[in-house]
This record gives C-alpha cells, sequence and structure tokens, in this order.
C-alpha cells in the first residue's frame, strides 16, 4: 500500500493548504542543499535515485525542481517507510500483513524485486546514515521478496547502489564508517556504496529537527488504509508549505543555473551521463 504524499508539482490540487507561512530556515540552508543533491547524483552515478524514508524528503523536493520538464524527472521516487528499529523478521512476526502491504509500495514505485533486476539503470537509495540500519533492513526485505517470487538476488544485487548523507568531520584514520561495519553488505560489488558527507547544521536539520510533509510510516502502519489519506495536522500542512518553496526554488532559471555550476565541478563530470544532464539544464534555463 502507497502512503498518501500531496504532489507539489500540481501547486493547482493544493488550493488553500498552502496559504500557511512555513518558518524561517538558517541562512546557508539553500546553497547547502544545493551542494549535497549535486554530490548526491554524482555519487549515485546514472542511476535512478530513491530517497528513504521522511530525512531526505528535502532533497527529493528539491531535485523534483531541478530535473522538471528533463529526461531525468522520471528517476526520482520516494520510499515513505520507517524501520530504522525493526528487521524484517520482527515485521514477519508481529505485523505479517506489512510485509504484503511493503510489496505492494513497491510495486507501485516500479521498484518490485524484478523491475530493480530489469531496468535500464540502477537503482541508488539515498538516505541520512548513522549505521546503515534502515538500509540494511529495506535491503533485507527486497531481497527477501526476491526469494520469495523466485528472483535471482544477485541480479537485484548487481542493481542496487546506496548514497550515505554523513554528518561531516574531521576526516582521519579513525573515521568511523558505517559500511566498513555492515557485513550484510559482503555479497554486494565493493563499490556500491557512496558517502556524501554534509554539514552538521543540515543534517541535524533534515534528520532531528525539520517538520516533514508526511506522518512517520513504521511497520505496523503499512497494512493500515488509514495511510491512504492525506493528513490535516499544522506541523505537515506548513511542512507542505515548504516542501512547495523548495521545488519552486528547484525550478527557477537561476538556481537551476547555480545548480549546473555546481554539478560540473564534480568529478562524475567526465562520464557522459553527466555531461549530457548538465547540457540539458543549461539548456533549460537558457529556455526559462
Amino acid at each position: 500500500m502507497q502512503p498518501f504524499r500531496w504532489n507539489i508539482t500540481r501547486r493547482e490540487q493544493l488550493g488553500r493548504l498552502v496559504e500557511r507561512a512555513p518558518g524561517n530556515v538558517y541562512a546557508s540552508f539553500a546553497e547547502d542543499i544545493r551542494l549535497a543533491s549535486a554530490r548526491v547524483i554524482a555519487a549515485a552515478g546514472d542511476a535512478g535515485l530513491l530517497f528513504v524514508g521522511r530525512s531526505p524528503e528535502t532533497l527529493f523536493d528539491y531535485l523534483s525542481g531541478i530535473l522538471a520538464e528533463t529526461s531525468w524527472f522520471d528517476r526520482l521516487l520516494l520510499l515513505n517507510i520507517s524501520m530504522r528499529y525493526m528487521s524484517p523478521d520482527d515485521i514477519e512476526r508481529e505485523n505479517p500483513a506489512s510485509i504484503s502491504a511493503f510489496a505492494e509500495h513497491l510495486a507501485a514505485l516500479g521498484i518490485a524485486p524484478e523491475q530493480i533486476a530489469s531496468a535500464p539503470q540502477p537503482l541508488a537509495l539515498v538516505d541520512l546514515v548513522s549505521s546503515g540500519s534502515t538500509f540494511k533492513h529495506v535491503t533485507e526485505l527486497i531481497l527477501g521478496l526476491a526469494k520469495q517470487d523466485g528472483i535471482d538476488r544477485n541480479a537485484v544485487r548487481r542493481r542496487m547502489r546506496f548514497v550515505g548523507l554523513t554528518w561531516r568531520r574531521k576526516n582521519s584514520p579513525n573515521t568511523y564508517r558505517w559500511q566498513q561495519h555492515a557485513d550484510w553488505l559482503e555479497k554486494f560489488p565493493g563499490t556500491v556504496v557512496r558517502n556524501v558527507s554534509i554539514p552538521g547544521r543540515l543534517w541535524d536539520y533534515l534528520g532531528n529537527r525539520q517538520e516533514k510533509v508526511i506522518p512517520t510510516n513504521p511497520p505496523w502502519r503499512w497494512a493500515d488504509a488509514a495511510i491512504a489519506g492525506p493528513p490535516r495536522e499544522e506541523e505537515h500542512l506548513l511542512a507542505l508549505r515548504r516542501a512547495l518553496d523548495i521545488y519552486d526554488l528547484g525550478s527557477s532559471k537561476l538556481e537551476r543555473q547555480k545548480f549546473s555550476e555546481r554539478l560540473a565541478r564534480q568529478q562524475a563530470m567526465r562520464e557522459p551521463w553527466c555531461r549530457g544532464l548538465v547540457g540539458e539544464l543549461r539548456k533549460k534555463s537558457a529556455q526559462a
């Protein structure tokens, strides 16, 4: 079952819901989001982008504006689940109906296991990361469904990537790197993980303090029909207004120009796919 989320690309459908004025964010927020988003695309490579949970939804909204009416727009997906503290075994034991609901959610997004395995581009999962437990549990669920459906799990693994948004710290030999402690990655190719370090102020804002457009969606809610309806609480409506502002920022001519400049500075610019995307964004900016 796919949880409800307003489609901010269709402003006319939002009506008076977006009349509320959201609170201010910190001064360098736009620059932080711009650079983080450019680095996420560069790190993911020529891949689809699956933003996992609520924490990275601002990057999803920003890139939805940046990539609107481009060949990359349909690569953006948002998986609204929260399962940091529950493993697939826990879910199977306590909320077995949620497994089928999760499978329906993946299918609605076009990323059921067989679709991941046969997609033209790999699928990069993107999330704020501390220990990587959400990546682990989501991956185990996907591979569990693959096994259940008779899909080659190695074929699915070969098409998956992980982009972790980490809290930027001074680099040293003793720096904690979550993927070095993730034994579940052993059956994946060695280059499957890319981390994007972001300022602590951005990580803290997205992960701890920002009001979200949608309610949290833990496993015990996945099969609840109520998640298909829109939330009306003030905090979510204020977050909706903020999300629309971020989308509008991304879709503006000036912001597209700034973003394409940032993306062009990444090492991925050596690759044809990145040069093609930058060229498409520059052309779009010139037409706006």
